[in-house]
């Protein structure tokens, strides 16, 4: 055999073992900081291969996201609250006739995607996963609306609303006063989450200021810890950076809300014009002629500024964990806040976990649906801060 043929072989082998070391390890920013503690050091020893299949494509990968991994058959416990207007929204309780839970159980309270729901495969998945190995209680905070629930008044949701996930925590901590919980969001759930950490002590005052924030109502002390999983961040960066059909595309689950939902929504003063053009209907405009009319905003722009959650980091004073990708298509890279995290006199509770794969919510093992990254993750998070490891 030719020993150059050996040796070229020998190389590539090199090379690619060299690759895939490289190409899988987990950026790591902000080290050193409280929300990273739970890894005890070994930051460097966390890796992350994208499927083998649908991590080629981060459109399948997305797609794959929200499509396994969810157990048709299942039911959470609905419960509905009231919000800061008196309108209604719901959150849904996970729970399983078979597990026992104590009172003083760990409680993960979590808000979805747009809108979505606690059936979303995503989080349904991590819910059941939670409750029935760990025996925490799991609740997913409804947007007004969404996954079946009715809307009362014509104050729908937006990606920086934050009063009925105040009210949520306080609700859950008044009838679980022992346990500590922690705060789970994902996609603009995960925006909507950070806001509220940080919105009441950050440098950076709300334009549009919710009940908590004007009575000066604190984050609950049972919250111990939280986490946001493809956090879009910036709504502004992300909406100049997709085109004009992906923003029409983006509105599509928006519109099907709009319809759903025309008998009290019909009261809004541009309702008409908006519900007469939803081939053209975008993502801005429904922003410019609902959103902003509803919130008290000037318009999209003042909107998109003001609900971003990069701008409330500086307040945030609970350690926070994200959760990224390089190959997100819908919570962009161009938006996630780097120089803000990774910044030496930056703040010590934030910090995130980079991966180069998983698209949107897809961050599946290289081999499997059933296993995700971002679970195994975050269930270590939580259990480092459910176990008396408080800062």
């Amino acid at each position: 055999m030719n020993p150059f043929l050996i040796f070229l072989a020998l190389l590539f082998a090199v090379w690619l073992f060299f690759w895939l070391h490289h190409s899988g390890k987990v950026k790591v920013i902000g080290r050193g900081r409280k929300s990273l503690k739970f890894l005890k050091g070994k930051e460097d020893s966390l890796y992350y291969f994208a499927h083998v299949y649908y991590g080629l494509n981060s459109i399948y990968n997305t797609i794959s996201g929200f499509k396994y991994g969810k157990t048709k058959s299942y039911r959470p416990r609905r419960e509905i609250l009231i919000g800061a207007d008196g309108g209604e929204f719901a959150i849904d309780w996970f729970e399983d006739d078979r597990i026992t839970i104590p009172d003083d159980a760990p409680i993960i309270v979590s808000q979805h995607a747009l809108s979505g729901g606690s059936s979303e495969a995503y989080l349904q998945q991590f819910g059941l996963r939670v409750l029935r190995e760990k025996k925490w209680r799991f609740v997913c905070v409804i947007f007004r609306g969404c996954c079946g629930t009715r809307l009362t008044t014509p104050r729908m949701y937006n990606g920086g609303m934050t009063d009925d996930l105040h009210i949520s925590l306080r609700t859950i901590n008044q009838r679980f006063p022992k346990s500590r919980v922690g705060i789970l969001g994902y996609s603009v759930g995960g925006n909507v989450i950070t806001k509220y950490l940080g919105e009441q002590n950050s440098i950076n005052e709300p334009v549009v200021k919710y009940k908590q924030v004007i009575e000066h109502d604190p984050v609950p002390d049972c919250v111990v810890a939280a986490a946001a999983v493809c956090c879009p961040f910036s709504l502004t960066i992300i909406e100049d950076n997709m085109t004009e059909k992906e923003l029409i595309l983006m509105a599509q689950p928006m519109i099907k809300y709009m319809d759903k939902h025309k008998a009290i929504l019909k009261q809004l003063k541009h309702f008409e014009m908006l519900s007469s053009t939803p081939d053209n209907l975008s993502i801005p405009l429904i922003n410019e002629y609902a959103t902003a009319d509803i919130f008290g905003y000037t318009g999209n722009t003042q909107y998109k500024f003001d609900a971003s959650s990069s701008r409330y980091l500086d307040g945030v004073r609970k350690p926070l964990l994200f959760i990224s990708t390089l190959n997100d298509n819908i919570s962009l890279y161009k938006a996630f806040p780097k120089q803000e995290i990774e910044k030496v006199d930056g703040n010590e509770y934030i910090s995130a976990l980079l991966l180069r794969g998983g698209a949107h919510l897809g961050m599946f093992s290289a081999f499997s649906t059933k296993t995700r990254f971002d679970e195994q993750i975050i269930i270590k998070y939580f259990s480092y801060y459910f176990n008396d490891h408080q800062e």
